[in-house]
């Protein structure tokens, strides 16, 4: 009989078989007899692979497009790329730029981005490239476009300002605009300036230029300088015809003999009181509570004069008095027309405020401020040692900057005229890019022209821009028709042209005219 010793010994070899069993396999390697962590390792590796093969399947079996890209009034973007692509009766099409994209889109069209898988897939047929070359990339919204900007027609003079060292024409939008805020001439400044054909011309504060006429009796014009400038007139600065043309004409400016008849005769006209006797053409003036009204003696009798041309006569005067004379003695003189009233001289005396254009370069700029007036466009002169925009010089095309990310939708106006002009769309690639006003052909968007809305149906589908339904086909072709345009297919349907005088818009270069026709043409053929 086995003693409780060999019953424990029993027991613990037991207990010590039975571990080892779960912890280890034996030598013949079964399933079986592998310990129950090993076993439960196997299966989740299995449904974990499992798990893979799916993902990976879903992943290539799920559309990689939305649905209907192919038939959107859309331009397509390859995600991967950003070639630019249209579709055309069912052909996908790569196309030069965004410009010539939007114009073979109806109006409103949008901008898709589709993975290069989509686009590759032997399912999408594929053709030549079109487009126009050379048409802008970047188009400005259409806020922008209908925002007025501030023009600045600079011309820059040499350090001894015998010629013209650069031109420059800035279009400046936003916070760039205010670069030609100060330095503006007031109504006491004028540029003294000289054409190459030797005429020189005073140019006030409203933009306009004057030619000093100073005829025979002064070579040179130095006397007539001196009348309209005051003591301290310098040399001209030398500018450029075209710069010059940018300015509104004002009228001519000389010593006034013409207008002053019998100048130095003796005046015979009613009494002026004070026991002097006087000659045509003597200055007169009348104090009253510390205001000083000055007159010229005509042969009718006083008439008002402006300070300007006040100077004007004194140098017609070898001596120069102006005589006090009591007010009551000339209050019908109030009631008659100044003096030169039909001229668009200055009123205030104005000395030159490009004085000191020997002493180092001078930028003189004409400045337009976007906005026409009842007379014509609303005009300042800008002066200052460099271009309003620094770092600007090398910039922008043929000699043109536009603020990056700006342009305008302008129409080509002459005088003071607000339509009739040409249509253009001004980039910051510097250029002008001529637009049809009206219908330049059917709409082209989608592959059947289903999506546009810029075409009308015979069942009046189609028709407004966003592409609803009308209630008749005449009503739909008609809206069609409406938006049917190439400044609506860039998407500026809404916007209205600015007016431009031409003799600015003349100096931005002219791209290639953005049509639809154009944009379908294909290129490397």
């Amino acid at each position: 009989m086995a003693s409780r010793r060999d019953e424990l010994s029993a027991y613990t070899f037991a207990r010590k078989r039975t571990v080892a069993a779960f912890l280890r396999p034996t030598g013949g390697g079964s399933v079986e007899d592998a310990p129950r962590a090993v076993r439960a390792v196997v299966p989740g590796l299995v449904l974990g692979a499992i798990a893979v093969a799916a993902f990976g399947a879903y992943g290539m079996l799920r559309p990689s497009a939305p649905k209907g890209w192919d038939k959107a009034n859309d331009v397509i973007v390859d995600k991967q790329t950003t070639t630019r692509y249209v579709m055309l009766n069912g052909v996908l099409h790569p196309v030069l730029n965004m410009s010539s994209a939007r114009l073979l889109m109806s109006a409103g069209s949008g901008v898709e981005y589709i993975d290069d898988s989509a686009l590759n897939s032997p399912s999408v047929a594929r053709g030549a490239t079109v487009g126009i070359p050379y048409a802008p990339d970047s188009l400005p919204t259409a806020a922008d476009a209908a925002k007025a900007k501030t023009w600045a027609a600079c011309d820059r003079s040499s350090a001894d300002a015998t010629q013209t060292v650069g031109q420059r024409l800035f279009v400046l939008g936003g916070s760039q605009a205010s670069s030609v805020s100060g330095g503006r001439l007031d109504d006491q400044k004028a540029l003294y300036v000289r054409t190459s054909d030797g005429t020189n011309y005073l140019v006030d504060s409203n933009g306009s230029y004057h030619e000093l006429d100073a005829g025979k009796s002064d070579p040179g014009g130095a006397l007539l300088a001196k009348a309209a400038f005051g003591p301290s007139d310098g040399t001209p600065q030398v500018v450029t015809t075209q710069w010059l043309k940018t300015l509104s004409q004002g009228s001519p400016i000389s010593l006034p003999y013409g207008l002053i008849q019998g100048f130095g005769a003796p005046y015979t006209g009613t009494d002026l009181g004070g026991g002097n006797s006087y000659q045509v053409g003597d200055l007169l003036k009348v104090s009253d509570n510390g205001t000083t009204l000055h007159y010229v003696l005509l042969k009718d009798g006083p008439h008002r004069i402006s300070d300007f041309a006040r100077r004007l006569v004194e140098a017609m005067h070898s001596s120069v008095t102006e005589t006090p004379v009591n007010q009551f003695k000339l209050l019908d003189s109030n009631t008659v027309a100044p003096f030169a009233a039909d001229l668009n001289w200055p009123q205030a005396q104005v000395s030159q405020a490009n004085l000191n254009v020997s002493n180092g370069q001078m930028t003189s700029c004409a400045v337009y401020d976007g906005q026409m007036g009842q007379n014509g466009p609303q005009l300042g002169v800008w002066l200052g040692q460099d271009y309003p925009v620094n770092g600007a010089q090398a910039s922008g095309t043929a000699g043109v900057y536009v603020t990056p990310g700006t342009g305008l939708l302008l129409q080509a106006v002459s005088g003071a005229a607000a339509g009739g002009g040409k249509m253009y769309l001004l980039t910051d690639t510097g250029l002008r890019y001529p637009l049809q006003m009206n219908s330049d052909g059917n709409s082209g968007g989608g592959t059947n022209g289903q999506s546009g809305g810029t075409t009308g149906g015979s069942d009046g589908s189609g028709g407004a821009a966003s592409g609803g339904a009308g209630t008749a086909g005449t009503t739909g072709a008609a809206s069609g028709q409406q938006q049917d345009t190439p400044a609506a297919r860039l998407g500026y349907g809404q916007v209205n042209p600015l007016a431009v005088p031409l003799s600015w818009a003349q100096l931005v270069p002219t791209g290639p005219e953005l049509t639809k026709d154009a944009a379908g043409q294909q290129q490397g053929s």
